[in-house]
């Protein structure tokens, strides 16, 4: 009689287990592997549609996954402060090359974890009476090594070439992407070409923007050198992250834009630096 009542406990416990498990699994939170997904999904809705104007509403499994990290402070923790696209010592592991996205084209890096940037750089001609006709660069950033590590948090983004002299204009906008586009980091150099001198002008981070959770507490912008060869501009950004409306971590991230003479006319790098 006890081994039979033993047998009948072993069963209830067993089919107990059977029926929490589930919950429990559910409670462990969103998988590495489902937020990759998630991420490559936005990623895969921008390739499709040429666009960085992501509808949400046709995408239903990035909203899931939106609306549980928004109910749960510790999975929205786990999952924004640890996006490979945000931390500088990260190597992207797939780029594509001058995609063109909202008619502009762009380089894409993605990240092991499905994030991603979007790097943009635009050059112009500027006529006497103002008005700015886009360039396009005879070369660009190598095809076998679009992103260089410098020490430990900054990298190349880009480096093109350009023909002729005179007044120039030149604008980089770095874009840092999860489930949502998180911040975008903007440089703007005008500039002009001598016969031997890059000689800059003027220097706006106008346009830099965050999106909740991320705060933008605001940019300044300088002139690291001038009349010269290179000659460098500089943004210096800086945000707050915040879990929940609390802020957690403040930092400065940089944008640097050097501008070299060459004997066909000048070349622009772009350079990125990381708080982290």
């Amino acid at each position: 009689m006890r081994f039979r009542i033993s047998v009948f406990c072993c069963l209830l416990l067993t089919l107990c287990l059977m029926m929490v498990m589930p919950v429990l699994a559910h409670d462990q939170g969103i998988s590495q592997d489902q937020m990759k997904e998630a991420n490559m999904k936005v990623l895969d809705f921008i390739l499709e549609h040429n666009t960085s104007d992501v509808d949400l509403d046709a995408l239903e499994d990035v909203k899931k996954i939106i609306d549980i990290l928004s109910s749960d402070k510790n999975e929205f923790r786990n999952y924004y402060l640890n996006l490979d696209a945000a931390r500088g010592g990260k190597t992207p592991h797939k780029i594509y090359k001058q995609v063109a996205i909202d008619g502009i084209p762009a380089d894409i890096h993605l990240y092991p974890d499905g994030s991603f940037i979007i790097i943009t750089a635009q050059n112009y001609i500027v006529e006497c009476d103002g008005t700015k006709i886009l360039t396009e660069p005879i070369t660009s950033i190598e095809e076998d090594a679009p992103d260089y590590v410098l020490f430990s948090s900054g990298k190349r983004i880009f480096r093109q070439f350009f023909t002729g002299v005179g007044n120039r204009s030149q604008t980089i906008k770095y874009e840092i992407w999860g489930l949502w586009k998180v911040r975008e980091l903007v440089l703007k150099t005008d500039f002009f070409v001598g016969s031997y001198n890059i000689t800059i002008n003027s220097v706006s981070t106008h346009g830099t923007r965050a999106w909740y959770p991320c705060i933008f507490n605001g940019a300044s912008a300088e002139i690291v050198s001038n009349n010269t060869t290179p000659a460098i501009s500089m943004g210096n950004y800086n945000f707050t992250d915040t879990i929940h409306g609390v802020p957690v971590y403040s930092y400065t991230e940089q944008m640097e834009m050097d501008i070299f003479k060459t004997s066909e006319g000048y070349s622009v790098t772009g350079w990125y630096y990381s708080a982290n």
